[in-house]
């Protein structure tokens, strides 16, 4: 797949997320037209001093947590995408520098660098 295709797909997953953004913006004006959240009021008995507080909350839709949810995995997966394309367009130019290859290397790997020194959970645990 040449690069113009992959940055293509990048982009399809930006435009997706931004309409889960707009949907949101959507779903959030909905809920709060309705007034989710009433505020009371009363005096404090000896500084005659007004305290607001909640009387009444709604719970936010689940609707609201999963449009926001998609959106933010979109937007995840794009930079993801993203990260490799460049670190596979370095990697193919020999351009690789040592954090380019720590990042280029899989958490679960527990690769070596060039360096010698082992990357992933393993050498977190010092194995």
């Amino acid at each position: 797949m040449t690069s113009d295709k992959r940055f293509a797909l990048i982009w399809a997953k930006i435009e997706r997320a931004n309409k889960h953004i707009s949907d949101l913006g959507t779903a959030i004006e909905t809920f709060l037209a309705i007034k989710p959240y009433k505020v009371g009021m009363k005096r404090d008995a000896e500084t005659k001093k007004l305290i607001y507080y909640m009387a009444q909350v709604q719970p936010i839709p689940t609707e609201i947590c999963i449009i926001l949810g998609d959106a933010i995995h979109n937007l995840r997966a794009a930079l993801d995408h993203l990260a490799q394309q460049t670190l596979s367009s370095r990697k193919r130019d020999h351009r690789l520098s040592e954090t380019d290859e720590l990042l280029y290397c899989s958490e679960r790997d527990g690769v070596q660098t060039r360096s010698g020194r082992q990357s992933g959970k393993d050498a977190k645990r010092g194995y």
